[in-house]
């Protein structure tokens, strides 16, 4: 049985209000029931502490910026952190 090989890419690009970091895995997705609660404190599916999306998310926001889950592959996710100009 061979594993697939974990993969992460970032990329950059911008438009004339923000300049936007799009961050995609390949990994298993995000069950469709759980996507409204992904940044809620202390929420976790994998038995950890559930704080990893929610503290990034009070970051972002820090800086008068967004993060969002913009999409759900069946393989993968895709967020973007929208910084305004």
């Amino acid at each position: 049985m061979s594993r697939k090989q974990k993969e992460i890419s970032i990329s950059i690009t911008e438009n004339q209000r923000n300049i936007i970091f799009i961050f995609k895995d390949n990994g298993e997705g995000i069950p469709e029931h759980i996507r409204d609660r992904v940044f809620d404190p202390f929420y976790s599916t994998t038995g950890g502490f559930g704080m990893g999306l929610s503290i990034v998310d009070e970051i972002v926001k820090e800086y008068n910026a967004e993060l969002n889950l913009v999409k759900n592959y069946s393989a993968g996710v895709e967020f973007q952190v929208k910084l305004r100009k």
